[in-house]
């Protein structure tokens, strides 16, 4: 009986002390635009020169910079830029240097949002959406105790080890919205693009307290 109580008690404590996410909250956002300049909102600080104003400095864009993101201590770089017209974007999100940073380009803006956690790990969901057949995109980072950031997975590989590569829009699966739901972080996917499209699973990606990462799975409805 002792040895079946101290079971039931290890379950039970298990289930307690899962980790639990909050729905993101938004820290700020920046905006990628086809003439390429770089439009930042809400950061904390931004460093960054300035492509073009206007005379009330209600709107302002930028060549290049390093913007700030998040709340009290907890806070993500932004480096972003283009060098010339045939370069590569700049868009590495992560620490303060540049090696401590991850790639992740959008194809137009990046809303940037702290996802909480119970457990008081510092990450950070980036969710990108532009004007193509990719649609939306995902990816989260988060920042050691040591300062170093790792990035837990990025849904452009996982389309293509997933979804495949298909240009065909009425078959086409894209990544559609997410959600939150106790340890577990949830990526909707839509078929087709006409209105009533229609779900056609998700992306589940399990906390494994254990290994400190994200497990992944695929559910097709």
């Amino acid at each position: 009986m002792a040895g079946i109580f101290l079971g039931l008690m290890f379950l039970l404590s298990c289930n307690v002390f899962a980790i639990r996410f909050s729905q993101p909250v938004k820290l700020g956002d920046i905006a990628y635009y086809p003439v390429g300049d770089v439009e930042i909102r809400n950061a904390l600080s931004n460093n960054g020169v300035v492509w073009k104003k206007n005379k009330s400095d209600s709107f302002i864009t930028y060549k290049s910079g390093v913007a700030i993101f998040g709340n009290g201590n907890n806070v993500i770089y932004v480096h972003y830029g283009r060098k010339d017209k045939n370069s590569k974007e700049l868009a590495n999100y992560g620490g303060k240097e540049i090696s401590n940073t991850f790639y992740f380009m959008t194809g137009y803006g990046c809303d940037i949002m702290e996802l909480k956690n119970d457990e008081g790990i510092e990450m950070y969901l980036l969710h990108g959406h532009g004007a193509d057949i990719r649609g939306e995109k995902y990816t989260i980072l988060a920042k050691m105790k040591d300062g170093k950031f790792v990035q837990y997975f990025d849904t452009d590989l996982l389309r293509k080890k997933y979804l495949g590569t298909s240009k065909d829009a009425l078959n086409y699966i894209w990544l559609s919205g997410y959600s939150c739901n106790g340890d577990t972080f949830i990526i909707h996917l839509k078929k087709g693009f006409d209105k009533n499209e229609k779900s056609y699973g998700e992306f589940r990606f399990k906390w494994d307290d254990k290994a400190q990462w994200f497990g992944i799975e695929q559910v097709v409805y």
